[in-house]
């Protein structure tokens, strides 16, 4: 390690608050070493020591000997690094290493062997013990009690417990993932070669090779600046003779303005297939997403808001294309009579495993998204006043859910995002890049920038944070925290440039 900064980090036994104060808001390891005068380490100090010994009657200038913790963890040199990275836990993130006399020499942290990803799946409800049934009983395929159980909840939260009249025949069906459930809904509505389909220009692959794989040629438009969904006046100008559907994807957790596509839709008589892959739970103007459109798309891969693994569900209030839907995704086999073929289909299905994973999610969803809008609200207090960080915005007709907090950097930024991305990286802290625009990736046909400038923008200056669910509050702290020092030291190194 830099020796520098342990040195940084070592004081006199007998040095003061004041001097503890100051090196612990360096934040170098968030510790003060305390050692005698042969150099030895005699005790420790951390923010919650510094807390009893206020509360003690300790002011600033007093000597701190007698408040010191003397009983701490620590390393011995001679017992190799590994034997010291073992030690490590949530509650012990710095240890000091010591050589033979008892000297600080070298400090292993948690972020030597721990890193914040961007997103984890939280499996701590019933997934275990629903798992266990489909194995102890052996209904592990696609047949099994659970895909309906799974269903049925999917429905009930979409549809509601009561459907009104005119969501009576409402339904969802639990599919192998994302993909297969936008390829599902275009099959259903049976578009194919000829066909054009309009498709934000920022999104995932998926709702592109869902449209080329049926033939259909995807046609990209530009979206909001604001909330990064499709621009329906962009849609609206992309409209031609051959245009027969468009994909609205509910982006980064925000829903799209699907009152405005909607309308426009109806006046041109395309097709509506919402892409819901990031968004269950969001709601446009009280209604939830993936019940507006003709057909809902919905996508539980491990890092979406719940998850089956792999894993997938379509909705539809259209009892004609959901009994289509579940033909297509099974062969197209008549389910009255085995392996009598009523149309070319898929194996689209999910499996039982997979929906008691499924059910179980959607046993906790309300706490998922509860906690997800908690941390996203502390993120946004945390970054708020730094005026070069553009934070998540929302419609006043959206109830947006946090998929992945969602930043852009602003144009007089200190830094690129890219740079950004790369020192927090350093720091252990997974980011993610925004989507690039379809338009200049080789699978989808490259065309110049400029036609979509609020895609390229967003792509260009956006980075996820992390936002998985066991997250605790100090994780997200340490976020905010390591971006704020990632701009203190740009400054103080642009003013020595300077100097």
């Amino acid at each position: 390690m830099d020796k520098q900064k342990l040195k940084q980090c070592c004081l006199d036994e007998s040095a003061s608050l004041s001097e503890i104060l100051t090196v612990l808001n360096a934040g170098v390891f968030g510790i003060a070493l305390m050692v005698d005068q042969r150099g030895s380490l005699v005790g420790v100090f951390t923010d919650g020591d510094v807390r009893r010994a206020v509360m003690d009657g300790c002011t600033l200038q007093d000597d701190v000997k007698e408040h010191m913790n003397r009983d701490f963890t620590f390393a011995r040199e001679a017992d190799g690094h590994l034997a010291a990275l073992a030690l490590l836990g949530e509650n012990k993130r710095h240890i000091p290493i010591l050589d033979e006399q008892g000297r600080p020499v070298d400090m292993v942290s948690l972020t030597e062997i721990w890193k914040l990803s961007v997103a984890a799946p939280d499996l701590a409800g019933n997934e275990i013990k629903y798992v266990a049934d489909c194995l102890a009983t052996g209904w592990i395929s696609s047949r099994g009690k659970y895909v309906h159980e799974f269903e049925s909840k999917l429905s009930e939260y979409f549809f509601s417990p009561e459907p009104s009249a005119g969501q009576a025949e409402a339904g969802t069906l639990a599919v192998a993932n994302g993909t297969c459930a936008l390829q599902l809904a275009i099959a259903a509505l049976q578009l194919g070669p000829g066909d054009e389909i309009l498709v934000p220009n920022l999104t995932f692959g998926a709702t592109a090779n869902a449209v080329l794989h049926a033939g259909a040629t995807p046609v990209y438009v530009d979206v909001e600046p604001d909330y990064w969904c499709i621009d329906p006046e962009a849609m609206k100008a992309a409209i031609s003779p051959r245009t027969k559907a468009v994909i609205p994807v509910h982006i980064y957790g925000h829903p799209a303005d699907m009152d405005a596509i909607m309308t426009i839709a109806k006046d041109h008589n395309l097709y509506v297939i919402e892409d819901c892959a990031e968004a269950i739970g969001a709601q446009v103007n009280g209604r939830q997403v993936g019940t507006i459109g003709d057909i809902g798309c919905f996508s539980f891969f491990a890092n979406k808001i719940i998850t089956t693994g792999e894993g997938g569900a379509v909705t539809s209030k259209d009892p004609d294309l959901l009994k289509r839907m579940q033909l297509l995704m099974s062969h197209g086999m008549d389910p009255t009579r085995r392996y009598w073929h009523l149309m070319p289909g898929f194996n689209f299905r999910m499996t039982n495993m997979q929906a008691a994973i499924g059910l179980a999610q959607m046993e906790r969803i309300d706490d998922f998204l509860a906690r997800r809008a908690h941390l996203a609200a502390r993120y946004s207090k945390g970054l708020g006043d730094l005026d070069w960080i553009i934070l998540p915005q929302k419609a006043p007709w959206a109830d947006r859910v946090e998929w992945l907090y969602s930043i852009r950097l602003a144009d007089h930024a200190p830094m690129t995002r890219d740079q950004l991305s790369a020192q927090l990286g350093s720091l252990n802290i997974e980011t993610r890049d925004i989507f690039p625009p379809l338009n200049i990736q080789p699978a989808f046909g490259r065309t110049k920038e400029e036609q979509f400038p609020n895609a390229s923008a967003i792509a260009r200056t956006g980075l996820s944070l992390p936002t998985s669910v066991d997250m605790s509050d100090q994780m997200i702290d340490h976020v905010i925290a390591s971006i704020r020092q990632i701009e203190e030291k740009r400054a103080v190194s642009k003013d020595m440039d300077k100097g």
